[in-house]
């Protein structure tokens, strides 16, 4: 079963967001896609300046029969690379795309929803996401998120979720006003306070003393954490899939390990609710 019908028929799916090498390597990008081994329907493909792209990294994962998510970006592009782009995901039958603007915020020639317009009219995937901040603040959010679910966007992809009740107030809102498309919430194991710091400047998330706190506590406690945003995302009637992702580039196998006994709990807790 594909990652999308697995989101359309309710089955809660999990995708794992990686990291591509700095050139085709595929023998780390499949260990790095291989992570979560089974558990995982699908792998997500960061797009990153001076490292394989998104695209290429899809393809390579899709030769070896994994699922990917190719992630779009499109700040910088011109509309001619954007639309060789789609070209070549079109020849290879890309059916799962993530539309972003990415980290180069210059502006290109096509805005986001233009070109998720352009991807219903050339490609025509199985799921079109789209990315959606929970912690921005600006005014127009949802009027930028309109134009993007107008032009066909089905799917919306949360930044990391650090503390899910922000999101769950995000979530609620999202799907009463677009009770159709899905979300993706991002859950992401933070097991040294460092690692918090850095993602919260990196991200502009706002600070998260308590967690900071919990954190500091130490490992235990910092994993404690995390299996608790697991079992509220995955039990949360707003939420339709995890896409989960590390902080470390090439996370040991432990990581992996441990990110799955904290899928299975929440597995195990909704169904036996």
């Amino acid at each position: 079963m594909t990652f999308a019908k697995e989101l359309w028929d309710g089955n809660f799916p999990i995708t794992l967001e990686i990291t591509p090498p700095k050139t085709s390597k595929p023998t780390v990008l499949l260990r790095r896609a291989s992570l979560l081994k089974s558990v995982s329907s699908a792998v997500n493909i960061i797009h990153r300046p001076n490292r394989q792209s998104s695209l290429a990294a899809a393809l390579e994962l899709q030769k070896s029969h994994i699922e990917p998510i190719w992630h779009l970006t499109v700040g910088g592009k011109s509309r001619n690379t954007i639309q060789t782009e789609i070209e070549n995901a079109q020849a290879v039958g890309l059916e799962n795309i993530l539309c972003l603007l990415g980290d180069n915020t210059s502006k290109g020639d096509l805005k986001v929803h233009e070109t998720i317009t352009l991807l219903r009219e050339k490609l025509s995937p199985s799921l079109i996401a789209t990315a959606f901040d929970q912690y921005q603040e600006k005014s127009n959010k949802y009027g930028i998120l309109s134009r993007k679910i107008a032009a066909g966007a089905t799917c919306i992809w949360t930044q990391p979720v650090l503390e899910s009740r922000k999101l769950q107030k995000e979530a609620e809102r999202l799907k009463s006003t677009y009770p159709d498309t899905l979300i993706i919430a991002m859950a992401m194991p933070l097991i040294r306070g460092d690692q918090l710091a850095r993602i919260t400047e990196r991200l502009k998330i706002p600070e998260q003393p308590n967690l900071e706190n919990r954190i500091n506590a130490g490992e235990n406690e910092a994993w404690k954490v995390f299996d608790e945003t697991v079992l509220d995302l995955a039990t949360s009637p707003y939420i339709d899939g995890l896409a989960i992702m590390t902080f470390e580039t090439d996370p040991k196998p432990q990581i992996g390990e441990r990110i799955i006994t904290s899928l299975k709990l929440a597995k195990n807790a909704t169904q036996g609710a």
